[in-house]
């Protein structure tokens, strides 16, 4: 299941928090082909999450959206 939600913050070995757009909070990491491209995720970043099937607050990244906010380099 694919749902959107909100960086919060990045924890140890690159599992970020991430705020789901319902309201329930979930741990997740960096999907592989997002990971390849090095994306960097801050805080306030908008993303899709593909929610694991046996564990699901537990989630992988597998796009970032692109908002109408700047971005800051």
């Amino acid at each position: 299941m694919e749902v959107q939600g909100s960086i919060l913050d990045l924890g140890p070995n690159r599992v970020y928090s991430v705020r789901l757009a319902g309201g329930g909070l979930i741990s997740a990491h960096v999907g592989g082909a997002l990971q390849m491209r090095i994306v960097r995720l801050i805080p306030g970043d908008e993303v899709i999450v593909k929610l694991s099937e046996t564990d699901p607050s537990r989630g992988r990244i597998i796009r970032r959206l692109e908002g109408k906010q700047e971005r800051r380099r």
